[in-house]
């Protein structure tokens, strides 16, 4: 009585796959890791151009605050200049402040030329060389 409850249950046969031969496993395990690596280098692109584009954007931005900045330093060079005009011809005092801005910018300009000269290759890009 009992052994005919299992009768018309499947067999363990009746569930298995045919099974693949080693190659044809390693064949699957080779196509399956291509397009997995494929995948991942067009995820890191797509990252790649959305930090870009957030990049473009955070650079617009710096810049129209630094045109800003530009414009309100002019501004103090000429409230400086119309200051010194109370105690000296105008174009004289232009000049001055001429001077001075010159002089500013010329430290400037030497400390980064200074800068870019300490700038060279790195030990990677050595190694590759050789």
């Amino acid at each position: 009585m009992n052994n005919e409850r299992f009768v018309n249950e499947p067999s363990i046969e009746d569930y298995s796959m045919p099974r693949a031969s080693f190659t044809e496993l390693l064949g699957q395990m080779v196509n399956q890791s291509s397009v997995l690596v494929k995948d991942e280098i067009a995820l890191v692109k797509q990252e790649a151009r959305e930090k870009l584009e957030d990049l473009k954007v955070g650079a617009a931005i710096i810049a129209a605050g630094a045109v800003v900045c530009f414009f309100a330093i002019a501004a103090l060079w000429v409230a400086a200049i119309i200051a010194l005009t109370a105690y000296m011809d105008p174009a004289i005092a232009a000049l001055l402040m001429a001077v001075v801005l010159g002089v500013i910018g010329g430290v400037v300009v030497y400390f980064g030329i200074r800068e870019l000269k300490g700038v060279g290759p790195t030990d990677s890009s050595d190694t590759l060389d050789h």
